[in-house]
């Protein structure tokens, strides 16, 4: 098994009704490409997730990457996908 030097996790959170943060799913990928994301969006409609994350109305929030931006695109059609620039706590 070849491991890759430079690793990028992707996580696909939610927001509960009463606030509280939900971590759906998790990946270690090897960068933010469009296949990397739709992998990991489809694995998550496959697990039964696809009526929540794949809805009229839902907003996708993401940064700039142009591959999450395709990879949202190409499996959540339903989607709204809005690019924030997200910023490191300090």
């Amino acid at each position: 098994m070849t491991v890759p030097t430079l690793a990028q996790v992707i996580c696909i959170v939610g927001q509960s009704g009463d606030r509280n943060t939900l971590l759906f799913c998790a990946a270690i990928v090897s960068g933010e490409t469009q296949d990397n994301v739709a992998w990991i969006l489809r694995n998550a409609v496959d697990c039964g997730w696809g009526g929540i994350l794949n809805r009229e109305g839902m907003a996708i929030f993401c940064d700039r990457g142009a591959g999450l931006r395709a990879g949202i695109r190409q499996v959540l059609d339903k989607a709204q996908v809005t690019v924030t620039r997200l910023t490191e706590a300090s």
